[in-house]
């Protein structure tokens, strides 16, 4: 599970940008919480397969479906790159997103908001 810093900060932004798709009013007990500065109120941090069951339903896709579905969108937003030495790297390697969370939390952003993370804030 990320609890990093930057991940706080994307779910933040996200459950602002998109409140219909990340207001929890009753968190669970396997809930991750978090504080922002200056406010008392719990933000839910949200797990990997919180991020997926969110897809899950809203698509009414089969789960391997939107695995593949996932893969193709990671395949086109972060494609693969050939160096002279025949080592083939993939741009996400070298992303801010390296955790499935972040990655998660960003597929769902662009699929259902149309929003990238740009390193501060969701945008178009």
């Amino acid at each position: 599970m990320d609890k990093s810093e930057q991940y706080k900060k994307m779910s933040y932004a996200a459950e602002r940008a998109a409140p219909e798709l990340f207001y929890k009013a009753v968190f669970d007990v396997h809930d991750y919480t978090f504080k922002v500065d200056g406010n008392d109120l719990l933000w839910w941090l949200p797990r990997q397969d919180d991020l997926q069951k969110m897809m899950l339903n809203e698509t009414k896709l089969e789960s391997w479906r939107l695995l593949w579905v996932f893969a193709s969108w990671l395949e086109e937003e972060h494609p693969e790159t050939e160096d002279f030495s025949g080592e083939i790297t993939y741009k996400w390697e070298h992303s801010p997103l390296l955790s499935m969370e972040k990655l998660w939390l960003a597929f769902v952003m662009k699929e259902k908001c149309g929003k990238v993370w740009d390193g501060e804030k969701w945008v178009k």
